[in-house]
């Protein structure tokens, strides 16, 4: 007999719309994913990152200010990676929303 996929894969839906969103779509000990939708003029305050991130932006455009250095934007179509525990601030100072993928790699001691 046929095995159904559903009894080895996960499956998850993420938003679609252009509002604020932040959705776990994945979450493991070791790895997250995450949607993020970031409105105009918003930033999130400083904080280390609690894992090594990648972020690949899907619309918009993204600003990152990482420790002392100097701030950059990355349009849609850039993938960004940050190491673990580097102070940084993510926000979106376009015209329009911006959207990311956030997938998070914990090391599991």
């Amino acid at each position: 007999m046929a095995r159904k996929i559903s009894e080895f894969t996960k499956v998850s839906s993420y938003t679609l719309n252009t509002g604020d969103v932040f959705e776990h779509l994945v979450k493991e000990d070791d790895f997250e994913l995450n949607h993020v939708v970031i409105k105009p003029g918003f930033k999130f305050p400083a904080h280390p990152t609690d894992a090594a991130v990648i972020i690949t932006v899907v619309k918009g455009s993204l600003y990152v200010q990482l420790g002392d250095y100097e701030p950059m934007t990355f349009e849609k179509g850039k993938v960004v990676q940050v190491e673990e525990g580097i102070v940084s601030v993510l926000g979106n100072e376009g015209a329009g929303p911006c959207e990311l993928f956030v997938v998070k790699r914990r090391q599991i001691l």
